[in-house]
């Protein structure tokens, strides 16, 4: 999701893995299951992969049912434990990047790099997207199924560049000090404080048969590295 990082591997993955943000969403009263178009099924699944919103996550399992013989597509309980789980996950990616940092010093940096991605996931979940429009096509590999392309928009933070960016810039990982590895820290921090926003398109491609049968993807995750490049790429001439 952030990009540009080569080395180590593990601190691109990590700045970028609480891949659901921790804002609550507003309730969100569907229609009737039936009723449900690709744009309106694009934006509830937006919301669990940006907010584990669990009343979206219970409304695409009913609305999806007919498409998985009766049971439930989606894990509401992993949907419900993920923003309490987070600490946790933040806690054991920030110790496995320490490793990869020799010359700074874990005890007074940890703390900080757990806020710092705490702050990313905290940006990402505040994205406010909807659909624009769906375009609709014959499923050339699945004889009789449609794929129902949806775009949608995203109003995202916009700080600059991300906090490996920012850490790239200063050297390779390994000869990283604790007072450099903790000013960019601030500085990525500062940047959130002084964030404007910036609006961010993307696409998703839904499955099904089309005539009113639900439509479904394994892909909404896709939405997470929308909103993140979006956020932290800095665009030329801004």
């Amino acid at each position: 999701m952030l990009r540009h990082w080569t080395r180590p591997t593990a601190l691109a993955a990590a700045l970028c893995s609480a891949a659901i943000g921790l804002s609550a969403a507003p309730a969100f009263a569907a229609p009737a299951a039936t009723a449900l178009t690709p744009e309106q099924v694009v934006e509830l699944y937006i919301r669990v992969a940006l907010n584990q919103d669990v009343a979206a996550t219970k409304t695409l399992n009913e609305y999806l049912k007919p498409a998985y013989n009766g049971e439930d597509a989606l894990d509401v309980q992993a949907v419900t434990d993920a923003p309490a789980n987070l600490d946790k996950q933040l806690e054991e990616i920030a110790t496995g990047l320490m490793q990869a940092l020799p010359k700074v010093d874990p005890k007074q940096a940890k703390a900080g790099l757990i806020a710092a991605m705490k702050r990313q996931n905290q940006a990402t979940g505040s994205a406010k997207c909807r659909s624009l429009s769906s375009s609709e096509r014959a499923n050339d590999v699945a004889e009789g199924q449609r794929i129902a392309e949806v775009r949608y928009e995203c109003v995202v933070p916009a700080p600059g560049v991300g906090l490996q960016e920012l850490l790239a810039d200063q050297g390779p990982p390994a000869s990283l000090t604790t007072e450099v590895f903790l000013a960019q820290l601030d500085k990525f921090q500062h940047s959130f404080d002084t964030a404007g926003t910036r609006t961010v398109q993307g696409t998703m491609d839904l499955y099904g048969e089309g005539k009113g049968k639900p439509w479904f993807t394994g892909n909404f995750s896709s939405v997470i590295d929308v909103v993140n490049n979006g956020m932290l790429t800095q665009k030329s001439g801004e």
